[in-house]
Protein backbone atom coordinates (compact mmCIF):
# COMPACT_ATOMS: atom_id res chain seq x y z
CA UNK A 1 0.00 0.00 0.00
CA UNK A 2 1.39 3.07 -1.18
CA UNK A 3 1.35 6.30 0.91
CA UNK A 4 -0.36 9.11 -0.39
CA UNK A 5 0.58 12.36 0.71
CA UNK A 6 -2.46 14.69 0.84
CA UNK A 7 -1.52 18.92 1.00
CA UNK A 8 -4.59 20.79 2.27
CA UNK A 9 -3.22 24.95 1.94
CA UNK A 10 -5.72 26.66 4.55
CA UNK A 11 -6.23 30.21 5.37
CA UNK A 12 -8.71 31.76 7.88
CA UNK A 13 -10.86 28.01 6.94
CA UNK A 14 -11.75 27.95 10.25
CA UNK A 15 -15.45 27.01 9.40
CA UNK A 16 -14.52 24.20 7.14
CA UNK A 17 -11.44 22.99 8.38
CA UNK A 18 -12.71 20.38 10.65
CA UNK A 19 -15.09 18.91 8.53
CA UNK A 20 -12.59 18.59 5.78
CA UNK A 21 -9.87 17.00 7.96
CA UNK A 22 -12.21 14.30 9.69
CA UNK A 23 -13.19 13.48 5.83
CA UNK A 24 -9.05 12.90 5.21
CA UNK A 25 -8.13 11.28 8.48
CA UNK A 26 -11.32 8.86 8.58
CA UNK A 27 -10.66 7.56 4.98
CA UNK A 28 -10.67 3.68 4.68
CA UNK A 29 -7.04 4.10 3.10
CA UNK A 30 -4.93 4.82 6.38
CA UNK A 31 -1.74 4.86 5.16
CA UNK A 32 -2.11 9.00 4.29
CA UNK A 33 0.44 12.08 5.18
CA UNK A 34 -1.45 14.77 5.52
CA UNK A 35 0.41 18.49 4.68
CA UNK A 36 -1.79 20.81 6.28
CA UNK A 37 0.07 24.17 5.27
CA UNK A 38 -1.36 27.26 7.35
CA UNK A 39 -0.74 30.50 4.90
CA UNK A 40 -0.93 33.00 7.37
CA UNK A 41 -4.19 32.23 9.16
CA UNK A 42 -5.50 35.23 11.30
CA UNK A 43 -8.74 32.88 12.68
CA UNK A 44 -8.50 29.75 14.58
CA UNK A 45 -7.43 27.49 12.03
CA UNK A 46 -3.75 27.03 13.26
CA UNK A 47 -5.42 25.96 16.63
CA UNK A 48 -7.90 23.81 15.10
CA UNK A 49 -5.28 21.48 12.89
CA UNK A 50 -3.34 21.93 16.15
CA UNK A 51 -5.56 19.88 18.12
CA UNK A 52 -5.81 17.44 15.98
CA UNK A 53 -4.20 14.25 17.84
CA UNK A 54 -2.84 12.29 14.53
CA UNK A 55 0.71 11.53 13.67
CA UNK A 56 -0.55 11.23 9.81
CA UNK A 57 -1.04 15.19 10.40
CA UNK A 58 2.08 17.62 9.58
CA UNK A 59 1.65 21.27 10.18
CA UNK A 60 3.46 24.02 8.38
CA UNK A 61 2.80 27.75 9.32
CA UNK A 62 3.75 30.19 6.90
CA UNK A 63 3.77 33.73 5.92
CA UNK A 64 0.55 34.54 3.66
CA UNK A 65 1.70 33.87 -0.17
CA UNK A 66 -1.52 32.45 -1.68
CA UNK A 67 -2.73 28.81 -2.72
CA UNK A 68 0.17 28.55 -5.39
CA UNK A 69 3.01 29.12 -2.17
CA UNK A 70 1.06 27.14 0.42
CA UNK A 71 0.43 24.12 -2.36
CA UNK A 72 4.34 25.10 -3.37
CA UNK A 73 5.61 24.65 0.20
CA UNK A 74 3.37 21.21 0.63
CA UNK A 75 5.27 19.70 -2.15
CA UNK A 76 8.52 20.79 -1.74
CA UNK A 77 8.02 19.16 2.27
CA UNK A 78 7.21 15.86 0.39
CA UNK A 79 10.08 15.92 -2.05
CA UNK A 80 12.37 16.83 0.49
CA UNK A 81 12.08 13.57 2.32
CA UNK A 82 10.29 11.13 -0.31
CA UNK A 83 11.29 9.86 -3.47
CA UNK A 84 7.90 8.01 -3.90
CA UNK A 85 4.07 7.56 -2.99
CA UNK A 86 1.40 9.21 -4.39
CA UNK A 87 0.11 13.09 -3.71
CA UNK A 88 -3.28 13.94 -3.80
CA UNK A 89 -4.55 18.14 -3.02
CA UNK A 90 -7.61 18.72 -1.12
CA UNK A 91 -9.22 22.28 -1.03
CA UNK A 92 -9.60 23.44 3.09
CA UNK A 93 -13.41 23.78 2.42
CA UNK A 94 -14.12 20.95 0.47
CA UNK A 95 -14.70 17.32 1.87
CA UNK A 96 -14.33 13.38 0.73
CA UNK A 97 -15.95 10.54 0.86
CA UNK A 98 -14.39 7.85 2.89
CA UNK A 99 -13.57 5.31 0.02
CA UNK A 100 -12.08 8.44 -2.18
CA UNK A 101 -8.21 6.89 -1.86
CA UNK A 102 -9.34 3.45 -1.73
CA UNK A 103 -10.99 4.30 -5.02
CA UNK A 104 -8.45 6.25 -6.95
CA UNK A 105 -5.78 4.62 -5.49
CA UNK A 106 -7.55 0.87 -6.76
CA UNK A 107 -8.46 2.47 -10.17
CA UNK A 108 -4.98 3.83 -10.32
CA UNK A 109 -2.95 1.06 -9.77
CA UNK A 110 -5.84 -1.94 -11.84
CA UNK A 111 -4.44 0.30 -14.82
CA UNK A 112 -1.05 1.16 -13.93
CA UNK A 113 -1.31 4.91 -14.84
CA UNK A 114 0.17 8.24 -13.27
CA UNK A 115 -2.78 10.09 -12.37
CA UNK A 116 -6.42 8.85 -11.73
CA UNK A 117 -9.44 11.22 -12.61
CA UNK A 118 -12.54 11.43 -10.99
CA UNK A 119 -15.83 13.09 -10.81
CA UNK A 120 -16.91 15.68 -7.87
CA UNK A 121 -20.10 17.49 -6.40
CA UNK A 122 -21.10 20.57 -6.28
CA UNK A 123 -22.42 21.53 -2.45
CA UNK A 124 -24.18 24.24 -0.98
CA UNK A 125 -26.26 24.35 2.09
CA UNK A 126 -28.97 22.79 0.47
CA UNK A 127 -28.18 21.51 -2.79
CA UNK A 128 -25.29 18.60 -3.91
CA UNK A 129 -25.64 18.08 -7.25
CA UNK A 130 -22.66 16.17 -10.08
CA UNK A 131 -20.47 18.78 -12.01
CA UNK A 132 -21.45 16.64 -15.18
CA UNK A 133 -24.69 14.42 -15.91
CA UNK A 134 -21.82 12.10 -18.23
CA UNK A 135 -18.24 12.35 -18.81
CA UNK A 136 -15.75 10.10 -20.99
CA UNK A 137 -14.13 7.17 -18.57
CA UNK A 138 -11.20 5.18 -20.01
CA UNK A 139 -7.95 5.18 -19.96
CA UNK A 140 -6.13 7.88 -21.87
CA UNK A 141 -2.42 8.40 -23.28
CA UNK A 142 -0.79 11.08 -22.31
CA UNK A 143 -0.94 13.58 -24.97
CA UNK A 144 -4.70 12.30 -25.31
CA UNK A 145 -5.31 13.13 -21.65
CA UNK A 146 -3.15 16.85 -22.19
CA UNK A 147 -5.70 17.53 -25.05
CA UNK A 148 -8.65 16.92 -22.97
CA UNK A 149 -7.34 18.43 -19.85
CA UNK A 150 -6.12 21.79 -22.32
CA UNK A 151 -9.71 22.07 -23.73
CA UNK A 152 -10.96 22.06 -20.03
CA UNK A 153 -14.03 19.78 -20.77
CA UNK A 154 -13.65 16.50 -20.36
CA UNK A 155 -10.93 16.72 -17.67
CA UNK A 156 -10.64 19.78 -15.50
CA UNK A 157 -8.05 21.61 -14.69
CA UNK A 158 -8.90 21.54 -11.19
CA UNK A 159 -5.66 20.19 -8.80
CA UNK A 160 -8.14 18.30 -6.58
CA UNK A 161 -10.06 15.38 -7.77
CA UNK A 162 -6.85 13.60 -9.22
CA UNK A 163 -4.71 11.03 -7.68
CA UNK A 164 -1.24 11.54 -8.80
CA UNK A 165 2.49 9.24 -9.06
CA UNK A 166 4.85 11.54 -7.23
CA UNK A 167 7.10 11.03 -10.79
CA UNK A 168 4.96 13.56 -12.19
CA UNK A 169 5.41 16.55 -10.35
CA UNK A 170 8.90 16.82 -10.73
CA UNK A 171 10.44 19.47 -11.70
CA UNK A 172 6.80 21.28 -11.58
CA UNK A 173 5.40 23.80 -9.28
CA UNK A 174 2.30 26.25 -9.23
CA UNK A 175 3.12 30.00 -10.74
CA UNK A 176 3.24 32.13 -7.30
CA UNK A 177 1.71 35.53 -6.94
CA UNK A 178 -1.97 34.31 -8.87
CA UNK A 179 -4.86 34.19 -7.67
CA UNK A 180 -7.05 32.30 -10.41
CA UNK A 181 -6.27 29.46 -12.72
CA UNK A 182 -2.94 28.65 -10.90
CA UNK A 183 -4.26 25.11 -12.08
CA UNK A 184 -4.89 25.61 -15.43
CA UNK A 185 -1.47 27.31 -15.70
CA UNK A 186 0.41 24.11 -14.37
CA UNK A 187 -2.01 20.44 -14.89
CA UNK A 188 -0.58 20.41 -18.72
CA UNK A 189 2.92 20.51 -17.49
CA UNK A 190 2.22 17.57 -15.27
CA UNK A 191 0.49 15.87 -17.83
CA UNK A 192 3.03 16.00 -20.24
CA UNK A 193 5.61 14.11 -17.26
CA UNK A 194 2.93 11.09 -17.45
CA UNK A 195 4.49 8.25 -19.36
CA UNK A 196 2.35 5.85 -18.58
CA UNK A 197 -1.25 7.53 -19.46
CA UNK A 198 -4.36 8.94 -17.74
CA UNK A 199 -7.43 6.67 -15.94
CA UNK A 200 -10.79 8.57 -15.82
CA UNK A 201 -13.21 7.42 -14.00
CA UNK A 202 -16.73 8.72 -12.90
CA UNK A 203 -16.58 8.35 -9.39
CA UNK A 204 -18.18 10.89 -7.66
CA UNK A 205 -16.10 11.22 -4.14
CA UNK A 206 -15.24 14.55 -3.93
CA UNK A 207 -17.63 17.40 -2.63
CA UNK A 208 -16.19 20.68 -4.02
CA UNK A 209 -18.16 23.85 -1.47
CA UNK A 210 -20.23 26.31 -3.18
CA UNK A 211 -20.12 29.07 -0.18
CA UNK A 212 -17.81 30.78 0.89
CA UNK A 213 -15.08 33.75 -0.47
CA UNK A 214 -12.69 31.81 -2.54
CA UNK A 215 -11.17 33.68 -5.28
CA UNK A 216 -13.15 32.13 -8.44
CA UNK A 217 -16.74 33.17 -6.47
CA UNK A 218 -15.80 36.16 -5.34
CA UNK A 219 -15.91 39.72 -7.11
CA UNK A 220 -14.19 40.23 -10.74
CA UNK A 221 -10.89 42.37 -10.61
CA UNK A 222 -8.23 43.31 -12.85
CA UNK A 223 -6.20 40.99 -11.37
CA UNK A 224 -8.80 38.02 -11.65
CA UNK A 225 -8.80 38.83 -15.35
CA UNK A 226 -5.37 38.89 -15.91
CA UNK A 227 -4.56 35.80 -14.00
CA UNK A 228 -6.97 34.01 -15.79
CA UNK A 229 -5.82 35.16 -19.68
CA UNK A 230 -2.69 34.23 -18.74
CA UNK A 231 -3.67 30.68 -17.22
CA UNK A 232 -4.55 29.75 -21.00
CA UNK A 233 -1.53 31.57 -22.59
CA UNK A 234 0.53 29.24 -20.22
CA UNK A 235 -0.67 26.29 -22.26
CA UNK A 236 -0.65 28.25 -25.58
CA UNK A 237 2.67 28.99 -25.40
CA UNK A 238 4.33 24.97 -23.83
CA UNK A 239 6.37 23.46 -26.04
CA UNK A 240 5.11 20.21 -26.70
CA UNK A 241 8.19 18.85 -28.57
CA UNK A 242 7.50 15.34 -27.31
CA UNK A 243 4.46 15.00 -29.56
CA UNK A 244 4.53 14.13 -33.73
CA UNK A 245 3.78 16.99 -35.63
CA UNK A 246 -0.04 15.93 -35.95
CA UNK A 247 -0.34 16.06 -32.16
CA UNK A 248 1.19 19.24 -32.07
CA UNK A 249 -1.29 20.91 -34.72
CA UNK A 250 -4.58 19.21 -32.51
CA UNK A 251 -3.00 20.11 -28.81
CA UNK A 252 -2.27 23.84 -30.30
CA UNK A 253 -5.53 24.16 -31.96
CA UNK A 254 -7.36 23.11 -28.72
CA UNK A 255 -5.36 26.16 -26.99
CA UNK A 256 -6.16 28.20 -29.16
CA UNK A 257 -9.60 27.48 -29.03
CA UNK A 258 -9.66 27.87 -25.25
CA UNK A 259 -7.06 30.99 -25.22
CA UNK A 260 -9.84 32.76 -27.15
CA UNK A 261 -12.64 31.42 -25.28
CA UNK A 262 -11.58 32.94 -22.28
CA UNK A 263 -10.00 35.77 -24.02
CA UNK A 264 -13.16 37.22 -25.27
CA UNK A 265 -15.50 36.49 -21.90
CA UNK A 266 -12.06 38.03 -20.12
CA UNK A 267 -11.66 41.15 -21.77
CA UNK A 268 -14.58 43.49 -21.40
CA UNK A 269 -13.98 42.47 -17.76
CA UNK A 270 -10.85 44.55 -17.36
CA UNK A 271 -11.18 48.23 -15.97
CA UNK A 272 -8.21 50.39 -17.81
CA UNK A 273 -9.82 53.12 -15.72
CA UNK A 274 -9.07 51.72 -12.47
CA UNK A 275 -6.48 49.75 -13.04
CA UNK A 276 -2.69 50.54 -12.06
CA UNK A 277 0.09 50.78 -14.43
CA UNK A 278 1.69 47.17 -14.36
CA UNK A 279 -1.64 46.61 -14.88
CA UNK A 280 -2.46 48.37 -18.00
CA UNK A 281 0.94 47.71 -19.73
CA UNK A 282 0.52 43.37 -18.73
CA UNK A 283 -2.86 43.66 -20.35
CA UNK A 284 -1.77 45.71 -23.36
CA UNK A 285 1.07 42.98 -23.77
CA UNK A 286 -1.97 40.34 -24.00
CA UNK A 287 -4.20 41.84 -26.50
CA UNK A 288 -0.95 42.72 -28.64
CA UNK A 289 -0.03 38.80 -28.41
CA UNK A 290 -3.66 38.03 -29.31
CA UNK A 291 -3.78 40.01 -32.17
CA UNK A 292 -0.30 39.11 -33.81
CA UNK A 293 -0.67 35.60 -33.01
CA UNK A 294 -4.63 36.10 -34.76
CA UNK A 295 -5.96 33.84 -31.84
CA UNK A 296 -9.48 34.84 -32.07
CA UNK A 297 -9.22 34.47 -35.98
CA UNK A 298 -7.86 30.65 -35.93
CA UNK A 299 -10.50 29.79 -32.89
CA UNK A 300 -12.93 27.50 -33.87
CA UNK A 301 -16.29 27.99 -31.42
CA UNK A 302 -17.86 25.03 -30.43
CA UNK A 303 -21.50 26.81 -30.00
CA UNK A 304 -23.35 29.11 -31.69
CA UNK A 305 -23.07 32.07 -28.84
CA UNK A 306 -19.44 31.90 -28.85
CA UNK A 307 -19.15 31.98 -32.49
CA UNK A 308 -21.55 35.22 -32.30
CA UNK A 309 -19.04 36.71 -29.81
CA UNK A 310 -15.86 35.88 -32.32
CA UNK A 311 -17.57 37.59 -35.29
CA UNK A 312 -18.52 40.79 -33.21
CA UNK A 313 -15.32 40.91 -31.65
CA UNK A 314 -13.59 40.42 -35.34
CA UNK A 315 -16.20 42.97 -37.27
CA UNK A 316 -16.50 45.35 -34.14
CA UNK A 317 -14.01 45.25 -31.91
CA UNK A 318 -14.12 48.58 -30.45
CA UNK A 319 -17.63 48.01 -29.61
CA UNK A 320 -17.57 44.56 -27.91
CA UNK A 321 -16.90 45.39 -24.79
CA UNK A 322 -20.20 47.65 -24.52
CA UNK A 323 -22.21 44.75 -26.11
CA UNK A 324 -20.45 41.89 -24.38
CA UNK A 325 -23.64 41.36 -22.29
CA UNK A 326 -25.75 40.31 -25.24
CA UNK A 327 -23.63 37.11 -25.03
CA UNK A 328 -23.42 36.76 -21.31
Amino acid sequence: MEKIFVIIPCYNCEKTIVRCLDSVIKQTYENLEIICVNDGSTDNTNKLIADYNDKRIHLINKNNGGVSSARNTGLDFIFKKNKDGLIAFVDADDFLDLDYFQTLSETLKKYNVDICCCSFKYETKILSYPCKTKIDTGLFSSFEATNLLVKDSTIQSHSHCKLFKMNVWNGVRFPEGIIMMEDQATLFKVFYNSNNGIYITDYCGYHYWQEGSSACRSEMTNKKVLDSIFGYLESYKFNFDKYSIDQQNLIKQSSIDALSGVYLMMFPRFSSKNATQTENKTFKEFKTFIKENKIINKSRPSSRKEKNKKRVYLIMRPFYKYIYNLFS
